[in-house]
């Protein structure tokens, strides 16, 4: 299935995880859809080196248009 989705971003850790919210909402393996994405272990080291956000709070999604944005509500609680 194709996303349609085209993420940029200056925040490493915040674009993979919007990443994964996209797959999650997607339909994923077990493994990328199980708990919290913040407790995956590659966002969890690279917020422990501070490559960026720690938090979905810290995370800002722009969209360009209402079909945008209404994927952008869609992943938003993907990614708590």
């Amino acid at each position: 299935m194709k996303s349609g989705v085209i993420l940029a971003g200056t925040d490493q850790v915040a674009v993979d995880v919007v990443a994964i919210g996209i797959l999650r909402s997607l339909g994923t393996t077990e493994a990328v859809s199980r708990g919290s994405v913040w407790q995956l272990e590659q966002i969890r080291r690279a917020v422990e080196l501070g490559l960026g956000a720690s938090h979905a709070d810290q995370i800002e999604i722009v969209t360009a248009n209402a079909a945008s944005q209404a994927i952008a509500d869609q992943i938003r609680p993907l990614i708590v």
